[in-house]
């Protein structure tokens, strides 16, 4: 394990026991309507002691008796556990014009007994039924967050699971006839090895595809034991895990029928989900009309996940990250993990963000210790109690949260052409000049007034939709929402968050030195603290600010000795790749105080564009990374390729299949392209293959440091005692 630090918060002493009552609406019996009423009874329980919204529950349509089992929560303050407790519960029929009440009744909760449930039935007036309900009453000792750095014990036994065939993977590697050298490990000394995808559209799926086939077929996806992305690359995952296709023995498979799905334009998809009233799509009116069910918001984001989920997941567009568990079960495929983030609707991403991780057994927030159960994201929170279980979010929920890249915030967008630190773009910009010099917060300040003016768009002036276009471009969440809003898990919560990431100055031997000075420029992590009055939260793509993101795998957590990064970031052009992601990976890395090897950044502003990477530091504490990227230098000067279709060139404007521009002018591979013809699939797919699999020695060969740098430090760590 790498060195241990004081990130490793892992305590929820801090959460103080609530009183919490619990209502549960059990079933109801023998309801009856007037003749002209249609029957679609609900039943609302309020406590207006408490000053809480109603909690509704829709029972049954078309049906007088049902069983119902949904159980609403209040947390009760302190002050107030000795006053009166009336909870109201009403039984209503909502008609054709107006909501007919069938019964109110009234309980004081004061005189219930802790620890007791108190079961009552309601009797519905003598001939119109009965409502059988559930009173408890009791202590909360903990929050239904968990409140830890460290990874869930679901994962922990994965990874018991998974690391003897990451080993057996290993060894057959090297252990066999070509190898010019064996590798002589035990199982604590198998190191861990992860592959971590880029944003960019359905170019960064395809780009995916192609990397994770070089794997497989050079033996090495065996040896992984995360596979995480966000945005685009996170569509492939979640698409790969739900089809099955993450296993050697089906992955090539899997890949045709991600390439035929991608033929398909998801136009017809949207046009589908919005058509008139009259004609509805079925699945997403279920979903619309789920969450309106349930009180939980549905917008824009919704409706982009769902449209290219039905593309991507297709048969298994109902399914839900937690039925990924049945993917990984066995541990022979390595663990999945999506990365979006929290923005605030009106501050840029690079002043305030929370990144998110989502896993099939939990939704984390590292930056605050909190964990959250993957059924219960998107539940309704009071005070860190879940009050009311909502429906787990479908898998395209996902696709959306994760990579909705139009949550950017506008005018930060036309000024900078990213939301990232207007500061860090004036290092990089001064950097690449030839006289270099730390730029001062009056040069970033010139600078951001500077790019906003070059933009030539004043949104105020444009006629009469220039008001609500300035409002969109400030505001995320202004006129037309543009982020995922989910009930916000801090909700009314009172309780001190935790600051879990180290400053930089503790961990200074981990520092990439040619980035101290933005660091410290920069300064710690953002310390803003998160929206606890509003009870929805914005979710939204992480690559927004930030577009590769290996931080779940610099931590003492998931700590890996070796990230294997796919990057299909909207480069300028074929000649100019400014390799922001990995600048961007290392300062905020260094910023949050975890190892990133060294980056010579004046260096890399001026590096050509290159299909390979390396990153290496001179300690065993910090991981390699190996950075691959769809340069397309060396793939179109290859004689006589062959492809793995059909290919004639006057399919290619009569050049051969290689020869291709992926950024440049001409490009079929744009980041909001969503039609891939077979042709264009296949050329973006048998690039990254061939970038992938020309490095396979150094693949290889850095496997082999990893497993030595992880015996140095497993008998460092022995020698050094707990």
């Amino acid at each position: 394990m790498p060195s241990k630090s004081r990130s490793r918060y892992t305590a929820s002493s801090d959460w103080k026991p609530r009183t919490v009552l619990s209502v549960k609406i059990v079933e109801h019996k023998e309801l009856k309507f007037g003749l002209l009423n249609t029957k679609k009874p609900f039943v609302t329980v309020n406590c207006p002691w408490l000053e809480k919204k109603q909690k509704y529950s829709t029972l049954v349509k078309n049906e007088p008796s049902a069983i119902v089992n949904e159980t609403f929560r209040f947390v009760i303050p302190n002050h107030l556990l000795a006053e009166k407790q009336l909870v109201e519960i009403m039984v209503l029929n909502e008609g054709q014009i107006t909501i007919q009440t069938l019964a109110t009744f009234e309980l004081d909760a004061l005189s219930l007994e802790i620890g007791k449930t108190l079961s009552k039935t309601f009797v519905i007036d003598k001939q119109s039924g009965e409502l059988c309900v559930e009173f408890l009453k009791y202590v909360q000792e903990k929050p239904d967050y968990r409140s830890s750095t460290d990874i869930c014990i679901e994962e922990k036994k994965f990874r018991k699971q998974r690391m003897p065939k990451v080993k057996d993977a290993i060894e057959a590697v090297f252990n066999d006839a070509r190898s010019e050298s064996n590798l002589d490990f035990n199982l604590e000394q198998t190191p861990v090895i992860s592959v971590v995808g880029s944003g960019g559209g359905y170019r960064a799926a395809i780009g995916m595809s192609g990397g994770m086939a070089a794997l497989k077929d050079a033996g090495v996806l065996d040896t992984l034991t995360y596979a995480a992305g966000l945005s685009g690359s996170s569509w492939y995952l979640c698409s790969a895990y739900a089809q099955d296709g993450v296993r050697n023995e089906t992955q090539d498979e899997y890949h045709k029928w991600l390439q035929r799905q991608m033929e398909q334009s998801i136009k017809e998809t949207v046009k589908s989900a919005l058509k008139d009233v009259f004609i509805p799509d079925i699945e997403y009116s279920e979903l619309k009309a789920s969450k309106e069910e349930f009180n939980q918001p549905n917008g824009l984001v919704d409706l982009f996940g769902y449209t290219v989920g039905k593309s991507l997941l297709d048969d298994k567009i109902s399914h839900t990250m937690s039925q990924l568990r049945t993917s990984v079960a066995d541990g022979k495929v390595p663990y999945p993990l999506f990365t979006s983030a929290h923005f605030e609707g009106d501050i840029a991403s690079s002043e305030f963000r929370v990144h998110i991780e989502n896993t099939p057994h939990e939704i984390s927030m590292p930056r605050f210790g909190v964990n959250i159960a993957t059924k219960h994201f998107g539940s309704h929170w009071d005070e860190g109690v879940v009050t009311r279980e909502c429906p787990e979010f479908p898998l395209h929920y996902y696709i959306g949260s994760c990579g909705c890249a139009f949550s950017v915030l506008g005018e930060t967008f036309m000024a900078y052409g990213s939301e990232a630190d207007p500061r860090l773009l004036a290092w990089i910009d001064a950097l690449k000049q030839e006289d270099f010099q730390p730029p001062s917060d009056t040069m970033a300040n010139e600078s951001r007034q500077t790019e906003s003016k070059k933009g030539g768009l004043n949104l105020a002036k444009i006629p009469i939709i220039g008001e609500i276009v300035e409002k969109m471009a400030s505001d995320r969440t202004s006129v037309v929402n543009r982020t995922s809003l989910v009930n916000n898990v801090f909700h009314n919560l009172t309780e001190e968050l935790p600051f879990v990431y180290d400053d930089p100055a503790d961990r200074a031997d981990l520092l990439c030195p040619d980035v101290q000075d933005i660091v410290r420029k920069l300064g710690p992590r953002y310390q803003k603290d998160v929206d606890r009055e509003n009870e929805h939260f914005s979710v939204c793509d992480a690559g927004i600010v930030q577009n590769v993101n290996v931080e779940p795998f610099l931590k003492t957590s998931r700590f890996s000795d070796l990230i294997i990064v796919f990057d299909m970031n909207g480069y300028k052009s074929d000649e100019d790749f400014d390799y922001m992601p990995i600048i961007q990976s290392a300062v905020h890395a260094s910023r949050n105080g975890l190892p990133f090897p060294p980056i010579q950044v004046k260096r890399l502003v001026h590096e050509a564009p290159a299909e390979f990477l390396v990153f290496e530091g001179s300690i065993d504490d910090c991981p390699t990374i190996l950075w691959f990227t769809l340069c397309n230098k060396n793939f179109k000067e290859i004689k006589d390729y062959e492809p793995k279709i059909p290919f004639d060139e006057t399919m290619n404007d009569g050049r051969p299949f290689n020869d291709f521009p992926v950024y440049s002018s001409g490009t079929n591979f744009g980041t909001i392209q969503f039609e891939y013809s077979e042709l264009h699939f296949q050329q973006l797919h048998e690039l990254m293959y061939h970038n992938v699999t020309s490095c396979m020695p150094y693949i290889k060969y850095h496997i082999k440091k990893a497993v030595e740098r992880k015996i140095r430090r497993q008998e460092r760590d022995v020698q050094n005692g707990p």
